[in-house]
């Protein structure tokens, strides 16, 4: 026993003096001048960061754990709410109603911001006023689109069912029918968005450098070889930019569903932020709509770490 304490003992007072000097240096290297100097520039971003981000999300999740109708005082119900999502087909039917808008929006904007982005990407005289027609749209407010594809989508005297009737095809429900509203609002959507995106796509084209397409055409590639193996690779970076935020947009979507369709009809265009909306500001169910913004920010995490990890294996680097 004697011994076990002398050979425990020795390396402890051995190492000590040693440990003390790398705990100084560490200090020392942690509050020199220029790691304070770097902590006081991140400073500002950081207290920002966690006043509108952390806080907000921290605060919701507080909110998700209480029965709440901002009237009478809160009572805690721990995960019920996240229970009662689960078993709800509103709220499933919410979810693949935001799917479907999702996946239809983010393809048509990958798929026509860059065909816009391609057949503007020329030096042509006055090839400014068409891009600058082409983005209006992104800066015009969504109520007043909104107000103006009511009445182009109008049943009866709606511009498309005029053209449609003229010139022999069957007219449509668009916003009347639950088999048409939500491809009716992507339709919408993406004539807002496709400008905006075109715009990112447009930037990328014009940095590719001209000598790869020159070795490209010395090797014998013809335009589809040339786009499938330069261009797409080049751009890939914006690419997954672009897919990145449209899906964050594409689940944020609300003007256009609270001044069109409120969800309707028969909860056939009902997303999940109109859904968080009519629970916490029509029926005051504060608790069910943060339980459902948590869903919503932990979907958004998912697909952005799960973009993050697949796109290795197609941006390139």
């Amino acid at each position: 026993m004697q011994n076990y304490e002398t050979s425990y003992d020795y390396p402890v007072q051995s190492s000590s003096p040693s440990r003390r000097k790398e705990l100084k240096s560490s200090l020392r290297k942690f509050f020199s001048k220029e790691n304070i100097a770097g902590w006081g520039f991140i400073l500002p971003a950081f207290i920002l960061l966690a006043v509108f981000w952390i806080y907000p999300i921290g605060y919701s999740f507080y909110l998700s754990l209480l029965n709440w109708d901002m009237l009478s005082p809160p009572r805690f119900t721990g995960l019920e709410h996240y229970e009662t999502l689960i078993q709800s087909a509103g709220f499933r039917e919410a979810m693949i109603n935001t799917g479907v808008y999702t996946s239809f929006y983010v393809l048509g904007v990958v798929v026509l911001g860059l065909a816009l982005a391609l057949l503007v990407n020329a030096n042509l005289k006055g090839i400014g006023f068409f891009r600058m027609l082409l983005f209006s749209p992104h800066i015009t407010p969504i109520i007043a689109i909104s107000i103006v594809w009511m009445s182009l989508y109008d049943v009866d005297e709606g511009l498309f069912n005029v053209i449609l009737g003229a010139i022999g095809l069957p007219e449509g429900k668009w916003l009347s029918s639950s088999d048409t509203v939500l491809m009716s609002l992507i339709i919408m959507g993406l004539w807002k968005a496709i400008g905006y995106y075109m715009m990112f796509f447009l930037a990328a084209l014009q940095s590719v450098p001209d000598h790869l397409y020159e070795a490209g055409k010395l090797d014998g590639a013809n335009r589809w070889q040339l786009f499938r193996f330069i261009t797409l690779p080049f751009i890939s970076p914006i690419t997954f930019f672009v897919v990145i935020v449209a899906i964050i947009e594409a689940f944020q979507t609300f003007d256009q569903i609270a001044v069109m369709t409120q969800g309707g009809p028969s909860n056939s265009s009902m997303v999940l932020v109109y859904l968080l909306y009519r629970h916490a500001f029509e029926y005051f169910n504060i608790g069910y709509a943060s339980a459902i913004a948590i869903v919503i920010f932990i979907l958004l995490v998912t697909f952005t770490i799960v973009q993050y990890f697949v796109s290795r294996k197609w941006v390139h680097q």
